[in-house]
């Protein structure tokens, strides 16, 4: 339980780990207008626990995996990733630690996804809510993410310590209407005849994000983002 940090620091002392990867951050933009309830605790307190076992133990690396929206302005959870990042990066910051940031789309198998949610709507036949008629969404497999991650920390040795994060390329964007129908041909439903469709609009409003490839960016978000090496 990263929310104990006695628990976090025996674990350290026990296994002496050489690379920290924090993965459960509440990092995807809320879809049905749901609170965001243990963000703070999540995206904090659980990321700093193990942030500072990681510098006492003079780990290697610290490997966030954060989202594409945290460099843009949004909602309660896109903030509170841009604020975790520059502070990891300040706390970091003259240590033996290297921070790597990967940020990517949303995870096709992720349990608390847009895909699960859609889902587990249709499996209990129950009406399909979305926020608008044309609503995209950028869909990454974890097979692909797992390997985009394991791709930054080989690459991050080219980079100076706390230098920038590592971007997915977004791809093309996906229609949430045709995720559902997907979803619904699986299950043998049709829409309109088997399942209604309601709109909603999404907290924050939509975030414009531009299409980049493999890349790096400043902590900043100001500086021009350029290819990164394979």
């Amino acid at each position: 339980d990263t929310r104990n940090g006695a628990e976090v620091e025996k674990l350290f002392e026990n296994y002496r780990p050489n690379v920290v990867f924090q993965s459960s951050m509440k990092k995807y933009i809320p879809f049905y207008n749901i609170r965001c309830d243990g963000v703070a605790e999540s995206n904090y307190v659980c990321t700093f626990n193990l942030a500072r076992m990681a510098e006492k133990f003079d780990c290697e690396n610290f490997v966030v995996i954060s989202s594409l929206a945290s460099g843009n302005n949004g909602n309660l959870i896109t903030e509170s990733l841009r604020i975790a990042e520059h502070s990891l990066k300040h706390f970091f910051s003259g240590t033996n630690t290297r921070l790597i940031v990967s940020r990517i789309s949303n995870i096709i198998e992720n349990r608390g996804g847009i895909v699960s949610l859609i889902e587990r709507q249709i499996q209990n036949k129950n009406s399909v809510t979305i926020p608008t008629v044309e609503t995209p969404t950028y869909l990454i497999s974890k097979t692909s993410a797992a390997m985009f991650i394991l791709q930054c920390l080989a690459g991050a040795s080219k980079l100076a310590p706390g230098e920038g994060a590592f971007v997915t390329e977004q791809g093309t964007p996906v229609s949430i209407m045709e995720v559902i129908r997907k979803i619904a041909d699986l299950y043998g439903l049709k829409l309109d005849a088997d399942l209604a469709i309601k709109y909603r609009s999404p907290v924050g409003g939509p975030v414009a994000m531009s299409q980049n490839k493999l890349s790096t960016k400043s902590h900043s978000y100001e500086e021009t983002v350029g290819p990164l090496d394979n």
